[in-house]
């Protein structure tokens, strides 16, 4: 089995993608570590034990850094080490900018960035003591905007560029960090139907996730791959797009010039549902892309 001989922590894990990622990579061969804030998590490790794989569970949040260092602490004595972590909890919320409510967004940025800083600080405190080991964070191709879920879309971007530097912070000391930004049928998107009709079982995701976090992936680090079961592919990079005007000072007629003529046709579709702002439809100021 790919997975034999590997302890996997895994948070979020009582229901959705975190559950099916459990199941599976047990099925694989993985010790498998369950983190959630719903005490439904230990079902799920039983469940695993009572089908002959090995999982053990605990109950509390991410939020809280101690817990997160308990979790490690606690996956360490029960299977001896920490192999890899998939941070998978998060939380949605649909609204408006201007009609979000203040601890809707709080809750959204504390569980989506903040837990998955404090569990990586946790985890990956271990791995550079323990001789390296895999980070493999939950994105959203969202992360590039989302109407009506900015809160959400602005945590899942934070989660790419978490990945992006702490592949480079880990490179020196064996640790590799990935993201996925999957599309399957979850309790979010069903509160999603119409972004995501037709969602895939959970489960069908989790092949890319053993294989991330296997020994066959090795050299693979700072990439966020967005899979929907069916298609594979990769998310870019945020990087400067050319061209590049130059000139020795800008006035405000240059700005509207360059913007105006060579940098028109570069303007970007916002989102990856192809979404562009209607003014700039009408006017004729993104290209077909």
């Amino acid at each position: 089995m790919e997975l034999t001989g590997k302890t996997v922590l895994i948070t979020g894990a009582a229901r959705g993608l975190g559950e099916a990622f459990a199941i599976e990579l047990a099925k694989d061969g993985a010790e498998v570590f369950l983190a959630d804030v719903g005490s439904a998590v230990t079902e799920v490790a039983a469940r695993i034990e009572s089908n002959g794989g090995r999982a053990e569970a605990m109950v509390g949040s991410i939020v809280e850094y101690a817990f997160c260092d308990d979790v490690v602490a606690a996956c360490v004595s029960r299977f001896g080490k920490v192999d890899a972590v998939v941070n998978n909890a998060g939380l949605i919320h649909e609204a408006y900018f201007w009609e979000d409510d203040p601890e809707a967004m709080r809750a959204i940025v504390e569980v989506n960035v903040l837990g998955t800083m404090n569990m990586g600080r946790a985890t990956g405190a271990y791995m550079k003591d323990h001789g390296g080991g895999v980070i493999l964070n939950v994105s959203s191709d969202g992360g590039g905007g989302m109407p009506q879920y900015s809160a959400y879309a602005a945590s899942k971007g934070a989660i790419s560029s978490l990945t992006y530097s702490w592949a480079l912070d880990g490179d020196d000391h064996d640790i590799r960090v990935n993201a996925i930004a999957p599309f399957a049928r979850t309790h979010m998107s069903l509160l999603t139907p119409s972004l995501a009709p037709n969602p895939p079982d959970p489960a069908l995701i989790a092949p890319l996730v053993t294989y991330l976090v296997s020994d066959r992936s090795e050299g693979i680090s700072g990439q966020v791959f967005r899979f929907t079961s069916t298609e594979l592919g990769l998310l870019q990079h945020p990087r400067l797009k050319e061209p590049t005007l130059k000139k020795d000072r800008w006035n405000t007629a240059d700005i509207r010039e360059a913007i105006d003529g060579e940098l028109s046709e570069h303007l970007e579709i916002v989102s990856s549902l192809g979404w562009r702002p209607s003014r700039m439809r009408d006017s004729g100021r993104v290209a077909e892309q």
